[in-house]
């Protein structure tokens, strides 16, 4: 008697198949031959990509833009620009200012870091952990001026910079064998052009867009609902048509197959409802496989605004209206002088942090893709119903500013540490890519001042177990020379001759990754500022960096 596996059913279903495979075949496929093996793992060790893009452009000074890693005394700070806060009366803070750590990186030298690097955030594996421990992978590419104070014309160039002959979130997916070609998640955020700006490939492959409350079970619903009650409204569901045509004739297949085999005829057939089990079984019930995911994430941001960070949350936080209270936040007043308390509430999220994370999780564990591209906004659910943080963050104040974007950015980072554990565990870190980037950075303006398009100023920040870092490229310029934003050094592009000689371009950016990646860069004038040795480990290129500030007089 002849049974039944994965690898025989498969075999006959491509038999019988005399269509061409789409995405949701080579799903189907990827399923019935096992992903998880270890032949497969070996074959698919090529580069994947996670990008986080942060839409709105938040001040990042107090996180990943380093604006001074090296302690240089040319550095200008702004009393707009707060990485900490200090203490005033009453053993409150009432007043944030620019401060650093020394963190040791790769080597005896070390870096300069904003202090919460230095925090100790929440993961699964241990019960803290320090950001600091992610230096000696990091690349830090900043001042790459976008030309274009528009969000959406500067967010273009992030995904596609100008005469790309395919967009960075394809680069991955060049030498990929997973089934999608890229997906990207939340794009609601991202913007309507999904696929023309996020997604674009020579051979004219498209992504996948999810954009509901459960992005595992809407990218697997075609799989796991018969026909008859498959939802309406999943994206996939005219899908399932072709999907049942399909099965039924690999059920054909299967009748020949087993009955020349003289097989017991009760092997003969297997129903719709078996084969629709053997696929839903090959990712996992997705209800309980999101669910899952989701808790993990969502308790480690949990436990992130619960925690008590020296220099942010270990105090009460603000004095009545003054010291930038009455900023970045709107809406009626905090109830209490103590910022802290409105993040008391167990709603207290960051709104998509949680779902981004647990769906590149999954995509990756299964090898669905190699491309994954979402985003996250601020943080929603505070103490005070009328009380909400403007993501758009042209009116910051220093010590609101400072104090919920660096929560932010710790839920974040601790995330980004939890992800990395499981890159860690499943042998991925040295072949993944984690880009945090943004469309530009913000331009600092006085003290609760607010703060502008910094787009000549944007960065990136790249995380991966191939990186010999720490890496900072891209030199910047001590002040604004314009006369509008005079006295700060707030990443502004200043001329890198080895790289041309102009300021960082998005194109350089793009080639940069693609680089990494191992691929031809999108624009083929642009220079790539790293380079890929022969064992695989990514070093900047001969004379690139470290990027300096550029004094201005």
């Amino acid at each position: 008697m002849t049974s039944m596996n994965r690898r025989r059913f498969l075999k006959l279903g491509l038999k019988g198949a005399a269509v061409a495979l789409t995405p949701f075949d080579l799903i189907m496929r990827l399923l019935l031959e096992g992903p998880h093996g270890k032949s497969y793992a070996a074959a698919n060790s090529n580069m994947r990509y996670f990008m986080i893009h942060q839409p709105y452009s938040p001040s990042r000074w107090m996180f990943d833009l380093l604006l001074n890693p090296w302690n240089d005394p040319k550095f200008k700070s702004n009393a707009q620009m707060g990485t900490i806060l200090k203490v005033g009366a009453n053993d409150r803070y009432t007043a944030a200012d620019y401060v650093l750590t020394r963190f040791s990186g790769q080597g005896a030298d070390g870096i300069y870091m904003p202090p919460m690097w230095g925090f100790n955030l929440p993961t699964t594996s241990t019960p803290t952990r320090q950001l600091s421990s992610l230096i000696p992978n990091m690349l830090h590419l900043r001042g790459i001026n976008t030309t274009n104070p528009s969000h959406e014309i500067s967010k273009d160039y992030l995904f596609s910079p100008i005469g790309a002959t395919k967009t960075v979130s394809a680069l991955a997916t060049e030498l990929s064998a997973d089934p999608i070609p890229a997906v990207a998640l939340h794009p609601r955020l991202i913007g309507t052009r999904v696929n023309t700006y996020i997604y674009k490939s020579p051979n004219g492959a498209t992504s996948i867009t999810l954009n509901s409350s459960n992005y595992i079970k809407e990218l697997t619903d075609t799989f796991s609902w018969p026909k008859e009650h498959a939802p309406s409204n999943s994206p996939f569901a005219e899908a399932t048509t072709r999907l049942s045509k399909q099965v039924e004739t690999f059920q054909g297949e299967l009748d020949k197959e087993l009955a020349n085999d003289n097989s017991s005829y009760d092997l003969v057939l297997a129903s719709r409802r078996e084969m629709r089990s053997l696929l839903s079984r090959g990712l996992g019930d997705p209800i309980q496989t999101w669910n899952t995911l989701l808790a993990k994430y969502t308790t480690i941001i949990r436990s992130t605004f619960t925690s008590r960070f020296p220099g942010l949350s270990d105090k009460t936080v603000g004095a009545g209206s003054g010291g930038g209270v009455s900023h970045l936040i709107s809406g009626a007043p905090p109830p209490s002088t103590d910022i802290h308390a409105l993040l008391a509430p167990a709603g207290v999220t960051v709104r998509g942090l949680a779902e981004l994370f647990a769906a590149a999780e999954f995509i990756f564990n299964n090898n669905l893709s190699a491309s994954v591209v979402g985003n996250h906004e601020h943080i929603i659910g505070l103490a005070d119903p009328y009380v909400r943080i403007d993501p758009d963050q042209h009116t910051t104040g220093s010590l609101t500013t400072t104090y919920f974007n660096t929560m932010m950015f710790s839920a974040l980072g601790a995330c980004l540490l939890e992800f990395v554990d499981f890159l860690k565990n499943k042998g991925l870190y040295e072949t993944t890519l984690i880009e945090i980037a943004s469309e530009f950075n913000r331009s600092p303006k006085a003290l609760d001042g607010g703060a502008d398009h910094a787009f000549m100023g944007a960065s990136s920040m790249i995380f991966s177990g191939a990186i010999k870092g720490p890496l900072v490229i891209g030199n910047i310029s001590q002040e604004d020379t314009s006369g509008i934003y005079t006295g700060a050094t707030y990443g502004i592009g200043a001329p890198n001759p080895e790289l041309g000689g102009g300021s960082l371009t998005p194109a350089q950016r793009a080639a940069t990754i693609a680089a990494m990646v191992g691929v031809t860069s999108p624009v083929s004038s642009a220079k790539s500022a790293v380079k890929k040795e022969r064992e695989g480990k990514i070093v900047g290129e001969a004379g690139v960096g470290p990027g300096q500030i550029v004094g201005t007089s």
